[in-house]
């Protein structure tokens, strides 16, 4: 605790001196990375505001180089259960001989009774999502033929435990460009 002196009538903190305040003040603006100017008899003659100053950038720089070294890695944790297999209920690849039924869930087989006419074997039912696969189709670059695929809900062609699914070719280089039954690989799934 400082105390206080009067002073021809003018009272006078002792105790803490306006330089030991500067150098205080210094500090603490070089450890915040800014620069301070001192005024004042006190700040210039006693030369401790500049050591102060000093000794705060040196440490500065030391804080600064200091190299932190990694611990030893952490043991693995365990693995996590697998996930619920995916909402689709049947999928697979047909080419367009339709003999060969590939990459499949929930479709046993597929039978080509006529051109452009397939039939998967699945006790499963509901909608068919099919689209043409561009390996196995009419379709390529520079042609003017264009598969076409679709689930045939009907069901005209298949027996019962089967969905239709018809494939056509169109060319569009006619006048009158229409669709006829023909004979193209293509992807399906039962969602």
């Amino acid at each position: 605790m400082s105390r206080l002196k009067k002073t021809k009538g003018r009272i006078r903190h002792s105790g803490t001196s306006r330089a030991v305040i500067v150098v205080a003040v210094a500090l603490t603006a070089a450890l915040a990375g800014t620069a301070v100017a001192g005024s004042g008899p006190d700040a210039t003659s006693s030369g401790k505001a500049a050591k102060a100053l000093k000794l705060a950038k040196k440490n500065k720089k030391k804080i600064k180089n200091i190299q932190l070294t990694p611990g030893p890695a952490g043991t693995n944790g365990t693995d996590g259960t697998n996930g619920t297999d995916g909402t689709a209920r049947g999928y697979g690849h047909v080419n367009s001989a339709g003999t060969t039924l590939t990459n499949s869930k929930g479709v046993s087989g597929v039978d080509k009774p006529s051109t452009g006419h397939y039939c998967l074997t699945t006790s499963l039912t509901g909608p068919v999502v099919a689209s043409p696969d561009l390996d196995g189709d009419s379709t390529f670059p520079g042609s003017d033929l264009m598969a076409h695929v679709e689930a045939d809900s009907r069901n005209d062609t298949c027996s019962a435990g089967q969905i239709e699914v018809d494939t056509f070719e169109a060319d569009l280089g006619t006048t009158t460009p229409g669709l006829a039954f023909a004979d193209q690989a293509f992807h399906f799934v039962i969602p």
